[in-house]
């Protein structure tokens, strides 16, 4: 990939400018689309991180936490209440795999 920024040409690795613009090139019309749009998204990513600096895992990993932790804590519990945690937490288990579809 070749960057182009205002004070020259860089390659990977190397320090760039404050401004560059990025060449995108596909096999077809689609392809190339779907790179600008991956590009995008990516910067929108780092342009949140820079505002707001916190970040959370997505992917359903905050789901598969939080089962995890309630089923810890449903086991320390007895009772009815033992089981609508860990309902909720196998409810939670869920969310990921939904996701992945």
């Amino acid at each position: 990939a070749v960057v182009s920024t205002q004070s020259g040409h860089y390659g990977r690795g190397q320090t760039s400018a404050k401004t560059c613009s990025i060449l995108v090139q596909g096999s077809n019309k689609l392809i190339a689309e779907e790179a600008e749009r991956s590009i995008h998204d990516a910067l929108c990513v780092v342009r949140s991180l820079v505002k707001n600096k916190n970040m959370i895992a997505g992917g359903g990993a905050p789901e598969t936490e939080l089962s995890i932790k309630l089923a810890h804590y449903a086991a320390t519990l007895s009772g009815v209440e033992s089981h609508c945690i860990k309902a909720f937490a196998d409810a939670m288990e869920i969310i990921p795999f939904t996701l992945a579809e």
